[in-house]
């Protein structure tokens, strides 16, 4: 069965007879009056209604729709308009938020509006089990997670995303225009150039840099004999690399740090890494407090275009990190004779504010029930006094795990050791006894 793409609901026109009719109804008139003192013959004949029940489906879908509209502009009515609906008791406070709606402007949607108002049941309930509740949302759902953004939602096929996405470009004069950026990987190795508006990609999708900026003829290069093969700035960066291969956690933070900084020389300040002065690394050190929005972008794989450097400010902590790699990297590079100086070396580290970690003291035993625990003939020396070290030989080992009474001398042991060293569960846990000293 072919998928049915139609997503947007028919748009409801409201008249003024319609709001007189909705008053009328929520103060409890009889239908059946409604229908012969407010509408007239040819607008119960556009809006097909014929009895007194398809009027009060109307009007109550109507309601409905209103109350939903009126409840997301203003969420502190929330609650009062939901009672309201519930007993079926309108003060005339509530009936004027909703009379008031007359007034605005239902031909075009507008950001604020809630998907109910404009999008059919099978796509807004699907929509809302994943907390979109608003056009907004939903414009920004779709901008954020790229052209698959529809994966995660059940029951919502690519027919309808991209139905949806019709529907929201051809409101773009209200909504704003939807970019949906192509998640397709990118795998081709590219040239890095100043132009980093078309190639502003991760370090491991990086053939080469332009060769007036690769480094080979860069102003620090070191005379003499190098002790790599690196003929450039990004073997370079690739030698260092290299050395954490083993760890795959220190490299990926390294390589973060490098490759921003390398795509820095070369599309911000248009130098090679190594020609970089001392100068040049204050003004890095002024882009990381406050990176250039089209550096920054959600997280994503590496390999998607939507991929950026940065997923927001750095904190300062994360500033000063970052300059502490990259003067341990130029100290490297250095001492294997491949630049001439370290230009990180008067460069200052990032201001941080020192904060005090107060201790949980919540997480503590108090301290009559830590003495009432470990003190002489307390209650773990009781546990381990119904059996005597005679019965389980001394020293414990690994295969007296199961004695009668080794599990209470095993604990005992662990109580003393975290609480009288401080030592963290990790430290405690890996701890041997020839360490103790």
């Amino acid at each position: 069965m072919a998928q049915h793409n139609n997503v947007a609901a028919a748009n409801p026109r409201y008249t003024r007879a319609d709001f007189t009719a909705l008053r009328f109804r929520l103060n409890r008139i009889p239908t059946a009056h409604i229908l012969s003192r407010v509408y007239d013959e040819e607008a119960l004949q556009a809006a097909g209604i014929e009895t007194p029940a398809q009027l009060e489906a109307w009007l109550d879908a109507m309601r409905d729709h209103l109350v939903e509209r009126v409840c997301l502009a203003n969420p502190y009515l929330s609650e009062s308009l939901a009672d309201a609906r519930r007993f079926n008791r309108w003060p005339k406070t509530a009936v004027d938020y909703l009379v008031r709606a007359a007034d605005q402007d239902f031909s075009r949607p507008q950001p604020d509006d809630p998907v109910s108002a404009w999008l059919r049941p099978i796509v807004f309930r699907t929509l809302r089990q994943e907390q979109i509740q608003t056009l907004a949302q939903l414009h920004a759902y779709i901008a954020l997670r790229g052209k698959h953004w529809y994966l995660p939602i059940p029951r919502l096929g690519v027919g309808k995303a991209r139905a949806i996405e019709r529907w929201l470009q051809g409101h773009a004069a209200t909504l704003g225009p939807l970019v949906v950026a192509d998640d397709t990987p990118q795998t081709a190795l590219v040239e890095l150039d100043p132009d980093l508006a078309r190639n502003l990609v991760p370090l491991e999708q990086v053939g080469r840099v332009v060769p007036a900026l690769d480094g080979s003829q860069g102003r620090n290069r070191a005379p003499g004999f190098c002790l790599i093969a690196a003929r450039n700035d990004l073997e370079a960066i690739q030698a260092y690399l290299y050395r954490f291969r083993d760890r795959d956690k220190t490299a990926r933070a390294y390589q973060k740090e490098l490759e921003r900084f390398l795509l820095w020389c070369v599309g911000v300040r248009r130098t090679a890494l190594s020609s970089v002065g001392t100068d040049d690394c204050e003004r890095y050190k002024d882009f990381l407090a406050q990176p250039d929005p089209s550096w920054i972008g959600p997280k994503v794989p590496r390999t998607s275009s939507r991929w950026r450097p940065f997923a927001g400010v750095l904190q300062a902590e994360s500033q000063r990190y970052a300059v502490l790699v990259l003067r341990g990297f130029f100290a490297w590079l250095v001492g294997v004779r491949y630049l001439g100086g370290n230009p990180w070396l008067l460069v200052p580290d990032p201001v941080t504010a020192r904060r005090d970690v107060p201790i949980a003291v919540e997480k503590a035993l108090p301290g009559q029930l830590w003495k009432a625990l470990v003190g002489p003939d307390g209650i773990l020396d009781q546990l381990c006094a119904k059996w005597p070290v005679s019965s389980l030989g001394a020293p414990l080992t690994a295969k007296d795990a199961d004695a009668p009474g080794a599990q209470y001398r095993l604990a005992r042991a662990a109580v003393l050791l975290l609480g009288c060293t401080g030592a963290r569960r990790e430290e405690a846990a890996r701890a041997l006894r020839c360490h103790l000293k």
